[in-house]
């Protein structure tokens, strides 16, 4: 599998999305190869929909529904479209007792994971969990 991270480029958002991942879905399917794409959130719904592909959310917080504005719930994403979440990227480094209970969450809410380690000592850590 590969996961594709579309950032947060214009190149990559909205319409612009659509089209690259028409593309990449038509690579997938004649390759074989599982490309899955991380957008941001705001566009998972709409790659979903439009295109019928697996979606990852590039980020998720470790909350429950509720008071918890600008934070991204796993619920929220499930009900988006997204299968799945990247979990400590470098770019959006969260600490390790974080990692944990967003993982958690992840599992709770039946969303497939990459979590990303920096080192040995880490990824044997994480792996654990």
């Amino acid at each position: 599998m590969i996961i594709l991270s579309l950032k947060t480029y214009k190149e990559s958002t909205g319409e612009a999305a659509i089209k690259l991942l028409s593309c990449v879905k038509k690579v997938s399917e004649e390759t074989g190869v599982k490309i899955v794409p991380a957008v941001q959130p705001t566009d998972i719904y709409r790659i979903k929909k439009e295109l019928g592909i697996e979606v990852w959310a590039q980020h998720m917080d470790s909350i429950e529904p509720g008071k918890n504005m600008g934070w991204l719930s796993p619920y929220a994403l499930k009900e988006a479209g997204a299968t799945g979440v990247v979990i400590n990227h470098s770019e959006h480094k969260i600490p390790d007792d974080q990692v944990k209970k967003t993982l958690d969450k992840a599992k709770e809410y039946g969303l497939a994971n990459v979590v990303i380690g920096f080192n040995p000592e880490m990824i044997i850590k994480f792996d654990s969990w």
